[in-house]
């Protein structure tokens, strides 16, 4: 596996990519902060031919961790990539919340 922490300054956007059983490559995200106006992780996901992201994690709503996904969603959608999961923390109560298939969504207690 390899873990790349992109240079947004203050805050975190982290990329997870690693190849399955089948010889696929696969990528996840942590977080997804602008640097700037430029998205680093849509130009990670651009440069290196990404068709899927695994999962989208927010680590907590804090602006340095999710300015850029706005606009990661705008992309995926604009260029048809899919998004298997999708995790959030629900505030600072220790919840996270996993969107795993279509209206499945689980709760995990810390």
């Amino acid at each position: 596996m390899k873990i790349t922490f992109k240079d947004v300054g203050q805050g975190d956007s982290i990329l997870l990519e690693w190849v399955d059983v089948a010889g696929v490559r696969k990528v996840g995200i942590i977080d997804c902060k602008l640097k700037g106006k430029a998205n680093p992780v849509i130009r990670h996901i651009d440069q290196n031919k990404y068709e899927q992201i695994e999962f989208i994690i927010l680590s907590h709503p804090h602006e340095d961790h999710y300015s850029g996904l706005l606009q990661l969603l705008e992309y995926v959608e604009r260029t048809g990539k899919r998004i298997s999961r999708m995790c959030h923390t629900v505030g600072f109560n220790g919840v996270v919340r996993c969107s795993l298939k279509k209206g499945q969504v689980v709760k995990i207690k810390k």
